[in-house]
């Protein structure tokens, strides 16, 4: 079989569909059998093993079996913004020592991550982003259940996490601006892997009579690999706040799934009053 290949300068990635998807339908069909629990953890396993091996070789990395439970391990060979440091002037939103820059409800966990639920304390307008997250492996959930949080920028658009390892791209999958567009291919590496958001987002502008003139933009790399380029959102996404010219937090979601964070980082445009809209530096 053909790797399919996607450059992104120095990085080079295979597209993982077309290696896992059956890999996934086979774990979904073990899933489903009335066999020992014992026995199906033992099988689901296997197949997550293969899935990670196969992806290693193509990428050219040593074919090391890991387990789920050491799927961090390997998540660190496939993704080159793994533990990416912050650049200067950037603001370290997370790292592990304290909640400082959320708000009240922020919770550190029992191993020094943030938990999902937490909302920056403050707003933030044009910026670079960049956020770890963790999916947990919840063999036995469907769907939406299966690991889902998200990354809400200003709380109006969201970038879905998913445990969606090995599926074809969906508009409500990992890296998918939620509802609204899915994701060129997905890159989205097994639950217990670590992996990463860049995300570059451009507000919205509105006139000074509070119409907007110019939508949000926004890029996305999803473990290094740019899977939205440039692309325009049309209006807030699902459960977001409505769209306005007053910048909003950043909500990491709970919905209701130990999805956990780190290394979160943020640098902030330069903005500048233009004409009576807001024009950004990039």
């Amino acid at each position: 079989m053909l790797a399919h290949r996607t450059q992104l300068s120095n990085v080079v990635l295979p597209r993982p569909e077309s290696t896992c998807f059956g890999l996934r339908k086979a774990t979904a069909k073990i899933n489903r059998r009335a066999m020992g629990g014992a026995c199906a953890s033992v099988a689901v396993s296997l197949f997550l093993i293969a899935g990670q091996t196969a992806m290693a070789a193509r990428v050219g990395v040593s074919p090391v079996l890991v387990p789920p439970a050491r799927a961090a391990d390997q998540g660190a060979k496939l993704n080159p913004t793994l533990g990416l440091s912050a650049p200067v002037g950037a603001i370290q939103l997370f790292d592990g020592s304290s909640t400082a820059h959320f708000d009240s409800d922020a919770r550190i966990t029992e191993d020094g991550h943030l938990a999902a639920g937490a909302t920056t304390a403050r707003a933030f307008q044009d910026f670079r982003l960049h956020v770890e997250f963790r999916i947990p492996y919840r063999p036995d959930a469907e769907g939406q259940d299966r690991g889902n949080s998200g990354v809400y920028l200003q709380r109006r658009y969201e970038v879905q996490i998913l445990d969606s390892f090995g599926t074809p791209p969906q508009i409500d999958g990992c890296a998918a601006i939620y509802r609204q567009r899915k994701p060129v291919m997905n890159v989205c590496l097994p639950p217990l892997a670590w992996q990463t958001y860049d995300i570059d987002f451009t507000a919205a502008r509105f006139n000074a009579q509070g119409v907007k003139v110019t939508n949000a933009r926004i890029t996305v790399r999803h473990n290094g690999v740019v899977v939205h380029d440039d692309v325009e959102l049309q209006s807030k996404t699902g459960a977001g706040q409505p769209e306005g010219p007053d910048p909003l937090p950043i909500y990491f979601q709970d919905h209701g799934n130990l999805v956990t964070f780190r290394n979160i980082w943020i640098l902030e445009k330069t903005v500048k009053q233009d004409a009576g809209l807001l024009a950004t530096n990039r």
